[in-house]
This record gives structure tokens, C-alpha cells and sequence, in this order.
């Protein structure tokens, strides 16, 4: 679909070109705000994401999990389309060329440097990050087991994106052990991270010695990562 402002110079005289460009104004100048709530909001995830890394992934080795970086890659990848359709917004408006353009002052020019957070490396602190373009780069952002040790119903309620359900009574029954990984690691959550303290005892001792919990649990999640979620 064209639009008023993408029309060659020769057709921009037709009848009704005019209010048909002061329509198509108000509909970039609401995509832009919307862009730039989304940018917005995504930062604050992505800083967000960090800051839950930083504070509540505890184990003895404590090293970034994988998950968060594939979760800080997926937000990334959101927050750069937004900038794509801001950008796209902005540029149709200044094609438009009207003589009084109210939204200059407000909505300016969109640079790389104006988006900024918690850089990615930041999720590799601690730990050799494999050579961008291996195998091992690409793997290693999806190999983590993320296990919910609560109980059926309260993962019906609310979980962590990608997560797995291993209540904790069959792991520490021992039923569960043939469930978990020994090339992976494991990171273990509950509601607030008692259940999954006692559990992570109960998996390093079977021999799982890379195995960490999520202080805090999915109660931590929701209030910091997306509050969109249910809690209880």
C-alpha cells in the first residue's frame, strides 16, 4: 500500500492529496510514540534481566546462565524492530515536508547510541565465551535445563518462559534424577527459592556439582522481569 508521503512529486497535486497526508501524519506520529514506548519498555526488561542475574542466580560456581543471554538476545531482537519502525515513522514524516511540523522538537533522530543498557557482554562475565561463528557460540545459548520444582498446580498459575516441570518431591525421591542432564546445566526455581535451595542440596549430592537455584523463584521474576504475569 502506498501512502501520501512515498508518492512521486507529480502526484502529489491530485485532489484530496492533502487531507489524505494530514491523515497519514496523525497515523506515523502515533507509530513513532508507539515505537518509542515499545524501545522503552524493552530497556527496561533488558536491564531488568540483568539486574535478576546479577542478584538472584546463585551456585557454587555462580557463572551466567545461558538462558538469560538467549531471553537478553530474544528482547534485544524486539527493542532493534522497534527502533526499525520508529525510524520508519520519523523518515515518512519528514517526507511529508509540511510547513509547520510540530512533532521536530519531540520526536528527534533516532541514533544507535541513543539506545543503550546492559551490554551483551555483560552476560558473559565469568566465564570464556566461545568464537563468534562456532558451533559452541550458537549451541551454548539454548543448553541450560530451566526446572520448576514446584507442584502442578501452581505452574499452571504462572512459570518462567521455557522452564520445565519437576516437582520436587520426585527429585528428591530420586524418581526424577534420570530426568536431568549431566551435559547441561541446571538451574533450579521454586515460588520464592526455598524449595529449590533444598533441591539444588539434593542434586549436588547426586553428582550434578554445576546445578544452581534462582533466589527469589518465580515471585522474583514477575516482580522484576515481566509484572505482566499472575502471581499468587
Amino acid at each position: 500500500m502506498f501512502l501520501p508521503s512515498s508518492l512521486s512529486p507529480n502526484l502529489q497535486n491530485t485532489p484530496g492529496f492533502l487531507k489524505a497526508l494530514e491523515h497519514e501524519i496523525q497515523l506515523r506520529i502515533a507509530q513513532a510514540d508507539d515505537a518509542l514506548a515499545d524501545i522503552r519498555h524493552h530497556l527496561r526488561i533488558i536491564s531488568g534481566l540483568w539486574q535478576f542475574k546479577k542478584v538472584n542466580i546463585s551456585g557454587t560456581r555462580n557463572r551466567p546462565n545461558t538462558r538469560m543471554r538467549a531471553l537478553f538476545n530474544r528482547f534485544n531482537h524486539r527493542m532493534q524492530q522497534s527502533v526499525l519502525r520508529y525510524r520508519a515513522a520519523r523518515s515518512a514524516l519528514v517526507s511529508a515536508n509540511l510547513k509547520e511540523q510540530h512533532w521536530e522538537d519531540r520526536l528527534q533522530n533516532l541514533k544507535d547510541s541513543d539506545v543503550c543498557g546492559p551490554g551483551k557482554d555483560d552476560f558473559f562475565l565469568g566465564e570464556a565465551r566461545p568464537a563468534p561463528g562456532t558451533h559452541a557460540y550458537v549451541v551454548r545459548a539454548l543448553d541450560d535445563l530451566i526446572a520448576d520444582v514446584r507442584e502442578p498446580a501452581e505452574w499452571e498459575i504462572v512459570r518462567i518462559p521455557g522452564a520445565t516441570l519437576i516437582p520436587k518431591d520426585e527429585i528428591l525421591r530420586g524418581d526424577a534424577l534420570a530426568l536431568l542432564p549431566q551435559d547441561r546445566q541446571i538451574v533450579m526455581y521454586c515460588k520464592t527459592g526455598v524449595r529449590s535451595a533444598e533441591t539444588l542440596a539434593a542434586v549436588k549430592a547426586a553428582g550434578f556439582a554445576d546445578a544452581i537455584h534462582v533466589q527469589g523463584g518465580v515471585t522474583a521474576w514477575v516482580n522484576q522481569i515481566d509484572p505482566s504475569l499472575p502471581s499468587y
